[in-house]
């Protein structure tokens, strides 16, 4: 790949190991989809594996980086099976080495990763989310005066990751699932009141300002024989019986405010996190409220995504949603370029 001259090179990074993990192996379509999709724009893309190998080694990996010398780079690197943090790890790199990339930077991925961390940010900022603790490994905090049921969740992780059909448990079972949660996620677990209303997804795309794309929802009222949530199961393996439960988009039967309430409350959280390029806000309603259950900074963006199929309810093709996400990342890195141009000169 040395000394790419191919007009406007872009390359795609992403996860490359040996893994049978659904949410992983997925990676590997998206990269695919992407690469397809490019290569019908004026960009020309070409496929970056990262090994754990490669990471193991950042001079390395960032010396291939530079040689490249690309436009930009599509980045759908999201860690390893057995290391989401090195999400985090190859953004700063190239946050470090002056690439232009796409989707979120690293202090939002980190943030968003963390989801106990985001919780906090958001509360601070006035918006809504379940009340909830964390447990970590010997120091399982006492959940009074949380209302059951309870969800348990993975602290750091991903991609519905840990989350099964125990997740779900009531104040009797509580401490024997969290306890054999956190032996398989030592990182933490995070355990929150359950919402049992509508879920709410949206899908945004650019920096500020965003533009929302759609609102769907999911209505677990019609699949009352199932979990009323979303597995890792129910996302990624066709076999189970919840991946036919679907977020359709909001019809025009739904209230136009309420519309309105949800939509505010998914870009008040992004931008309380830092959000840029692309990413997806998860909400619940309990009892007329809606609740920021997480922000997704760089969301599944395969052609069958949801979130690309939000996208076409905008009259946004497939093509044009990878080219303007290229957009919107060499857009944010020529911003802070003038900032820090700016700030250069007023400290001269």
């Amino acid at each position: 790949m040395k000394g790419l001259t191919t007009f406007n090179p872009v390359l795609v990074a992403y996860t490359d190991e040996q893994t049978d993990r659904e949410d992983m192996v997925d990676i590997l379509r998206c990269r695919d989809s992407v690469l397809a999709a490019l290569e019908t724009t004026a960009y020309r893309a070409f496929p970056f594996p990262v090994t754990p190998d490669d990471l193991s080694d950042m001079a390395s990996l960032a010396s291939r980086l530079l040689e490249a010398s690309p436009l930009c780079v599509f980045n759908l690197f999201e860690g390893f099976s057995f290391d989401s943090l090195a999400e985090i790890r190859f953004c700063s790199l190239l946050e470090m080495i002056d690439l232009p990339f796409t989707g979120n930077g690293s202090y939002t991925l980190g943030k968003c990763l963390n989801k106990a961390h985001a919780k906090t940010i958001l509360m601070e900022k006035g918006i809504p989310v379940p009340r909830g603790w964390v447990a970590l490994p010997g120091k399982t905090p006492s959940f009074s005066g949380l209302k059951g049921p309870f969800f348990i969740k993975p602290c750091q992780e991903d991609g519905s990751v840990g989350i099964d059909a125990s997740s779900m448990a009531d104040e009797e079972d509580l401490k024997e699932v969290v306890s054999r949660k956190l032996v398989e996620f030592p990182r933490g677990i995070i355990v929150e009141e359950f919402l049992p209303g509508y879920e709410f997804n949206v899908g945004i795309l650019g920096n500020e300002p965003y533009e929302v794309q759609s609102v769907s929802m999911l209505d677990y009222s019609r699949w009352a024989h199932r979990n009323p949530f979303l597995g890792y199961s129910s996302k990624w393996d066709p076999s189970d019986e919840d991946f036919r439960m679907k977020f359709v988009d909001l019809g025009m039967n739904f209230p136009m405010l309420e519309r309105a309430r949800i939509m505010d409350t998914a870009l008040k959280a992004g931008r309380a996190l830092g959000c840029s390029g692309y990413f997806r806000v998860d909400l619940r309603e309990r009892d007329g409220e809606i609740y920021v259950l997480e922000v997704n900074p760089n969301p599944d963006i395969n052609i069958d995504s949801g979130f690309a199929r939000q996208c076409r309810t905008r009259g946004l093709a497939y093509p044009e949603i990878v080219e303007s996400i290229v957009r919107y990342g060499l857009s944010a890195f020529e911003e802070k370029g003038i900032h820090a141009r700016k700030f250069h000169e007023r400290v001269r």
